[in-house]
């Protein structure tokens, strides 16, 4: 990474983090995270420590995959049983968040491994 022009970096840490930041769709989220973990692989890095630095990052997009599919409608929502039905709003928001989570370290990392 150290050949490459600094204006580069930038374009390829920018434009990702825009389409992150104006879209809110899952596929888009998840398109970003897979190109950049296969820019990753294929610059040789070293798997052991990618899977190890990968793992929070992992966790915290599932929590926040849990915490968007159980709030999803606002405050004022009660929680309880019936309110834990598989809805598809509330799949939809979970998969926002977590997608988002998820994808935000990984386009960094992609740019300065």
């Amino acid at each position: 990474m150290k050949s490459l022009n600094p204006a580069c970096k930038l374009i390829g840490l920018v434009v990702p983090t825009l389409l992150l930041a104006g879209l809110h769709h899952p596929a888009v989220n998840l398109a970003v995270f897979a190109v950049c973990l296969a820019a990753l692989l294929l610059s040789r890095a070293n798997v052991k420590v990618l899977a190890g630095a990968l793992l929070p990052v992992l966790l915290v997009a599932v929590g926040m995959f849990s915490t968007g599919y159980h709030f999803h409608a606002g405050a004022g929502m009660p929680i309880n049983a019936a309110a834990q039905a598989l809805t598809g709003a509330a799949v939809w928001n979970g998969l926002v968040l977590g997608s988002r989570r998820a994808s935000s370290p990984v386009s960094g990392w992609a740019n300065f491994w």
